[in-house]
């Protein structure tokens, strides 16, 4: 068994070592082989974290080891400082170490203090199913702001290739490349701003009509329309 990601580094004691900020999402993926090195389809890996960190299966309701002997998974970092997380697959016991890092330890503002908004924690709150497109319920005080006028907090992370934005995603956590949603599916919000905004790398604070979807394709649940900066 192989674990793969594109972060990470090996401790002394040679135990793949994973830094990611609270609440945010590490995509990783098992290689299950026989003794031969030959693929193993249809096994079902045990990921347990130890505290309070989340494993999230990515692959729907098909869940298991594919032809390849792959299988794909996500870890949500919980509270700050070390967890190990154990992966076990039939008497294969492998382990990586989360080093769980707040937003205030690498020097950001705890978004949810800020007096006003809508804070990530609730929206985190989600109940997400993975498939062919992502699917989701919510708490009812997530379903009654739907349609209202809300204000949030977060980070940019742009989707065009200009220096201002009126289409882009405002997430839970700063984003580290274009191509990671940082927070996955309930950790950010699909934004079309009224006017163009200038990329910065500071939390910025914006209001318009928050939505809420049931489903989604584009792997965010939700959106804010007629979005305007304003300050706390």
């Amino acid at each position: 068994m192989e674990i793969l990601t594109e972060f990470g580094y090996e401790g002394a004691d040679g135990v793949l070592i994973l830094d990611v900020l609270e609440r945010d999402y590490l995509y990783l993926t098992l290689l299950i082989q026989d003794a031969d090195e030959r693929p193993v389809r249809g096994l079902v890996p045990k990921v347990t974290p130890e505290r309070d960190s989340l494993f999230i299966p990515t692959s729907g309701e098909e869940a298991v080891s594919d032809d390849y002997g792959s299988y794909s998974f996500a870890l949500m970092g919980g509270s700050m400082g070390e967890e190990r997380v154990r992966i076990a697959v039939g008497d294969l016991d492998e382990s990586v170490l989360l080093n769980v890092i707040s937003l205030q330890a690498a020097g950001y503002a705890a978004l949810d203090d800020i007096e006003g908004v809508l804070p990530w924690s609730l929206l985190f709150q989600a109940d997400i199913e993975w498939g062919e497109r992502i699917t989701a319920s919510f708490p009812d005080e997530v379903k009654a702001r739907s349609g209202q006028t809300v204000r949030l907090a977060g980070f940019m992370l742009p989707l065009e290739m200009t220096e201002k934005q009126k289409h882009f995603v405002l997430a839970s956590n700063p984003p580290g490349c274009f191509f990671h949603v940082p927070g996955g599916p309930a950790g950010a919000v699909e934004v079309f701003a009224e006017e163009a905004l200038e990329i910065g790398y500071e939390p910025v604070i914006l209001e318009g009509r928050f939505e809420a979807l049931e489903a989604s394709e584009n792997g965010v649940l939700y959106r804010m329309h007629g979005a305007r900066p304003v300050q706390p």
